[in-house]
């Protein structure tokens, strides 16, 4: 895992990230250091409300620290394809919204990347 700045590494070990959120981009990074030859490099955790308006987000998910953002700008479309199903095929973000992935890598946002969220009710799929 690649952490460009201090900042994000001290979010990311700070304790303040939602643990569930932590296991699942720790999974996925090994999975994909293993089998996709692509480490991790992390481009947001935390925002605060300002950087989250700034970004022009749709929600605030990042500044509940229920959220990360993984860069990709130079991993290929299938490689991200192969991470993305591979963490929605072992995680349920909310059962009660099931159209909702815990990672979500179609074009959005300032460039290709990654993004993991976690909500109250995500869960480990028992299939």
């Amino acid at each position: 895992m690649i952490f460009p700045t201090g900042r994000l590494e001290r979010e990311w070990n700070s304790g303040s990230l939602q643990p569930l959120l932590r296991v699942i981009v720790k999974d996925a990074s090994e999975y994909a250091a293993d089998f996709l030859d692509w480490n991790f490099r992390f481009t947001s955790i935390y925002r605060t409300p300002e950087e989250n308006r700034k970004a022009e987000a749709k929600t605030a998910i990042h500044t509940l620290w229920r959220a990360i953002d993984i860069g990709a700008i130079e991993v290929d479309r299938s490689t991200i394809q192969a991470i993305t199903d591979y963490v929605n095929n072992r995680w349920i973000y909310d059962p009660e919204r099931p159209n909702l992935p815990v990672c979500y890598s179609a074009p959005h946002g300032s460039g290709p990347h990654c993004h993991y969220q976690v909500h109250k009710n995500t869960q480990r799929r028992t299939t």
